[in-house]
């Protein structure tokens, strides 16, 4: 069964709350799509739907109800801090919660589109390709790697997975991305100053610019159906 849908789409989006969600649904909505976001404890503002993602049963009935076209899976626990802390939740979060997405997006004869990370590289040799070796040097990396195993065993590899790298845009805080969040560490400043490495290199990408390769990655199903799957990466030139 080849499942190409041209023109305008439903789209559901997990996340929608978050950075890159809030951008996302814009620019689908922009696209000329129907946009269905969820979210979790930002759902009164924007008209967002509530879904938590450690129930399998809720994210069953959403997608059987909605009947989307296409998913983009854009939730995640995605603060180092927060991973270390609660290695569980963070597990269910980013590998059972993916698996459970995309095996109700398969079922119900949504493609996903499951948003990753760069830290699925432990850096060492960088640039990366597509197909290159993973090594993720945190236990988010981690997970984010196994939650793309979850999503290709889950729709028998008919899936996009775009690999992002650290993102900003517009804010409702400053720690929402570890761009800006770098401000914490830099003001006040103080007679003793501040620590912070200096051997990273980063290629910061505006979240309205990975929103407009995800609109470009659904248009192409689209219009292609399943000759668009795999592996994508996308981040700025500029580091």
């Amino acid at each position: 069964q080849v499942w190409v849908r041209i023109g305008r789409m439903k789209i559901v989006v997990t996340g929608a709350s978050g950075l890159l969600g809030r951008a996302l649904v814009q620019q689908l909505k922009e696209g000329g799509h129907e946009v269905v976001g969820t979210g979790l404890t930002r759902v009164k503002k924007g008209g967002l739907v509530s879904l938590d993602l450690e129930d399998e049963q809720a994210i069953k009935r959403l997608l059987s109800s909605e009947k989307p076209d296409i998913v983009v899976h854009a939730a995640a626990e995605r603060r180092p801090e927060e991973c270390d802390a609660n290695p569980d939740k963070t597990k269910r979060i980013n590998v059972d919660a993916t698996a459970a997405v995309a095996a109700a997006a398969h079922q119900n004869k949504a493609w996903l589109v499951y948003v990753s990370t760069e830290y699925v590289f432990d850096g060492e040799r960088p640039p990366y390709a597509e197909g290159d070796a993973k090594n993720p040097p945190n236990l988010y990396g981690k997970t984010k790697s196994e939650g793309e195993e979850a999503a290709a065993q889950a729709t028998g590899g008919d899936c996009a997975v775009l690999r992002v790298p650290v993102l900003y845009g517009p804010l409702e805080k400053i720690a929402e991305s570890s761009v800006t969040a770098l401000a914490k560490l830099v003001f006040p400043r103080t007679k003793e100053g501040t620590k912070a490495d200096h051997w990273q290199i980063r290629h910061p990408t505006h979240v309205g610019d990975v929103s407009k390769a995800i609109l470009g990655l659904c248009d192409a199903r689209g219009k292609q159906g399943k000759a668009v799957k795999g592996i994508f990466h996308y981040s700025s030139p500029q580091s």
